[in-house]
C-alpha cells in the first residue's frame, strides 16, 4: 500500500479502523500516522479515510486536531510570553480568559470546536455567570472572543485546524456604556475633597513616621507609611486635570515633567497619536511641584532609595498596581459622596467640559490622545449642541448683514 494511501480494517459488526500514514517525523523520527474509529458502514469509513488524506495534503498536520484546547492555549501563552512584545498586564487578561473557557471546553480536541461549539461555549459561561450572581455583559463577552479567536488563528498557523470557527461568526456586541461626566459643581466639589483628604492622609502620615522614628533610635525603614495613598489621591487630581487614561497616569515617570513649560509627556500608549504631551492648568502644575518635593522627603526614610521615578509611587516607591487602584477608588468614591463614578468618567468629564466651553475639537482630541478629530466627536458630540446653536444664530446674522459687531463677538466666544 502506497503511503498516504490508507488502510481500512473491520473490527466488528459496522466498526472500522481506519488508519492513514504519512511517513516519518523528520525532527523526531516517529512514525506520522491518523487514525480513526468509525461506526457504520465501509462506505462511511472510506469518507473519513479520503478525509483524512485531503486535509493532510492541505496542510493540516496528522492528528493535529487531536489537540485539546488546553495544550493549544499552553503552546499560545508560551509563544506571546517568548515574544516579549506582549504587556504583562494583557497577559494576565489573556491567562484569565483561557482559564475560565478552559472550565468548559478545556479538554475537547480542536477538530471538535466548531461553529456550534463556540456558541455552547459561551451560553456556558453566561449561565455560570448568572448562577453566581456576576454579570457577563457584552462587552465582557466580546473580550473573550477576542481571545479565543487569537488563540484558534493560532491553531490554524500550526496546522493543527483548517478553519478558525470564530471567522463564521460575529462577535458579541459590546454593551452600550453611558458616557456620564461631572459637572463644574461636582468636578469643584471632587477637587475639594480630594485636596482634604491629602491633607489628612499626609498629616497621618507625618504621624506615624514621628512614632516610628522615636521607636527604631535612627533604624532604616523599608516603606512610609501613607505615601501611597497621598500618590492615589494625587492620581486622581491629575487625571481630572488632563484627561488621561489610568494606565498613563501610573506610568507617568518625573522626567515625563516639565516643570518649566507646564506640561506632561504620555509615553504610555498603544498608539502614536496616544503619545502626547499635555499642558496643566497652574494649579494642577503648582500641585505637582509641591508633591515632588513632598514625595522625596518622604522616600528619605527608606534604606539606599532616596527618589521614585514614578510621579504615584506605592509605600516602597514602586509603581502603583491597577487593580488596588481600581479597589481603592470603589471604596473611596462611596465614603466621600461620589458613589458610582468610574475613573475613565473623569476622562470623559475632560473632553465634555472643554467642548461645552468651545474649545476646538483638534484641541481636545489632541488631549485625550484619539487617533483623529471624528472620534473624538463619534464619542462626545452630545457636548456641543449649545455651541452648534451659538453658530446658527451667527451665520443667521451675517446672512442678514446687519449684525451688530458686539453680538458677533459674544456669540463667537459664548
Amino acid at each position: 500500500m502506497a503511503r498516504g494511501d490508507g488502510s481500512i480494517t473491520k473490527k466488528g459488526t459496522g466498526v472500522w479502523l481506519v488508519q492513514v500514514s504519512f511517513g516519518r517525523d523528520p525532527v523526531t523520527g516517529k512514525l506520522k500516522r491518523s487514525s480513526r474509529t468509525v461506526r457504520g458502514t465501509k462506505a462511511d469509513a472510506r469518507k473519513v479515510r479520503d478525509k483524512l488524506r485531503a486535509e493532510y495534503e492541505s496542510g493540516l498536520k496528522a492528528d493535529g486536531g487531536k489537540t485539546t484546547f488546553r495544550e493549544l492555549c499552553e503552546f499560545y501563552m508560551a509563544s506571546l510570553r517568548e515574544s516579549g512584545k506582549v504587556k504583562e498586564s494583557t497577559l494576565k487578561s489573556y491567562a484569565s480568559h483561557i482559564r475560565f473557557m478552559c472550565e468548559f471546553v478545556g479538554d475537547v480536541p480542536l477538530e471538535k470546536l466548531d461553529v456550534m461549539a463556540v456558541e455552547g461555549l459561551f451560553r456556558a459561561m453566561r449561565e455560570k455567570r448568572a448562577s453566581q450572581g456576576r454579570r457577563f455583559g457584552g462587552t465582557t463577552q466580546h473580550s473573550y472572543f477576542v481571545t479565543l479567536k487569537a488563540v484558534l488563528s493560532k491553531a490554524v498557523s500550526y496546522d493543527l485546524i483548517l478553519r478558525n470557527p470564530c471567522d463564521r461568526m460575529d462577535a458579541p456586541k459590546k454593551d452600550k456604556s453611558e458616557r456620564r461626566s461631572l459637572s463644574e459643581a461636582d468636578m469643584a466639589r471632587l477637587l475639594a475633597r480630594l485636596e482634604e483628604c491629602e491633607r489628612e492622609a499626609a498629616g497621618e502620615a507625618e504621624r506615624i513616621a514621628r512614632e516610628r522614628a522615636e521607636r527604631r533610635s535612627g533604624a532604616s525603614c523599608l516603606k512610609v507609611a501613607g505615601l501611597s495613598e497621598q500618590s492615589r489621591l494625587r492620581l486622581v487630581m491629575f487625571l481630572l486635570a488632563t484627561g488621561a487614561r489610568l494606565g498613563e497616569g501610573l506610568a507617568l515617570e518625573w522626567r515625563d515633567v516639565d516643570f518649566i513649560r507646564g506640561t506632561v509627556d504620555i509615553r504610555e500608549a498603544k498608539t502614536d497619536a496616544g503619545r502626547r504631551t499635555i499642558a496643566l492648568d497652574s494649579r494642577a502644575m503648582a500641585g505637582l511641584r509641591e508633591w515632588r518635593g513632598r514625595q522625596m522627603d518622604y522616600l528619605l526614610e527608606l534604606s539606599g532609595d532616596l527618589s521614585s521615578r514614578f510621579v504615584f509611587c506605592s509605600n516602597t516607591g514602586t509603581a502603583l498596581d491597577k487593580n488596588n487602584i481600581e479597589h481603592w477608588w470603589a471604596i473611596w468614591r462611596k465614603e466621600n459622596g461620589f458613589a458610582g463614578l468610574k475613573l475613565h468618567e473623569l476622562r470623559h468629564t475632560q473632553a465634555t467640559q472643554l467642548l461645552a466651553h468651545g474649545v476646538d475639537v483638534k484641541t481636545v482630541q489632541s488631549r485625550l490622545g484619539h487617533s483623529s478629530a471624528s472620534v473624538t466627536l463619534d464619542f462626545y458630540s452630545h457636548a456641543v449642541p449649545e455651541n452648534d446653536k451659538n453658530a446658527a444664530e451667527l451665520f443667521g446674522m451675517i446672512a442678514a448683514g446687519g449684525g451688530k459687531t458686539a453680538r458677533i463677538i459674544e456669540l463667537k466666544t459664548a
